[in-house]
């Protein structure tokens, strides 16, 4: 997966860091001067700062983790971000702020800058409407789109998977699992382009994947 990005970026931040396994793939790739995260766990925050240290980041670690559940002031960036990505953060907002800070991020893109966004969206399933058998004259109803589970076990279990390489314990699998009953609150997928441009994002692309895409 690869982005195109502002001709000179300067900043990038990873809200929802986590454990820091896309900071670490950011700073391999050596595109940006300051490399930040943002996650609002502080279990999370002190797993990121090991994690970059080990890799040899002990200053990232110390300067660039932020403990928020919002953006850094800019101030505390000082200049533009080129890049935000936001990983499946902005569900966990109620639906009345999640377009506020949809704006926040854009007031703190430089111009040409981007957000890569991903998040876990209402699925659908497709269920037969009860219809009688044809007769003659009369039209077959179409299926019926009618809502489903937010994730079903099957996509449960890879989504745990998933999270265990990257060096998630069960424990906190199952206590994160817990937390987000009734916290985690998925709306559909075309609500997000059109809050996009409503909140003035000049372009906006979508790609569905039923599963995390990780940085290569």
């Amino acid at each position: 997966m690869s982005l195109t990005l502002t001709p000179n970026p300067e900043q990038v931040i990873d809200v929802g860091c986590a454990t820091g396994h896309t900071m670490l793939a950011l700073l391999r790739r050596a595109a940006f001067k300051a490399v930040h995260g943002v996650d609002s766990a502080p279990a999370m925050v002190a797993r990121c700062r090991a994690n970059l240290t080990a890799a040899g980041h002990a200053a990232v670690a110390a300067r660039c983790v932020h403990e928020l559940d919002t953006l850094p002031p800019l101030l505390s960036l000082h200049t533009p971000l080129g890049a935000v990505l936001a990983n499946w953060t902005l569900h966990f907002m109620s639906a009345a702020l999640r377009e506020a800070y949809l704006r926040s991020v854009l007031h703190a893109l430089a111009p040409g800058g981007v957000l890569v966004l991903t998040e876990k969206t209402q699925q659908v399933m497709m269920r037969p409407s009860p219809t009688p058998s044809p007769t003659p004259n009369r039209s077959v109803q179409p299926e019926e789109r009618a809502p489903g589970p937010p994730q079903d076990p099957a996509t449960r279990v890879l989504y745990d998977e998933w999270k265990a390489s990257r060096g998630v314990s069960p424990a906190e699998i199952e206590r994160k699992a817990a937390a987000l009953e009734g916290v985690l609150v998925p709306l559909p997928a075309e609500w997000y382009p059109a809050a996009l441009q409503r909140c003035g994002f000049v372009e906006v692309s979508v790609l569905h994947s039923p599963l995390p895409l990780p940085l290569p």
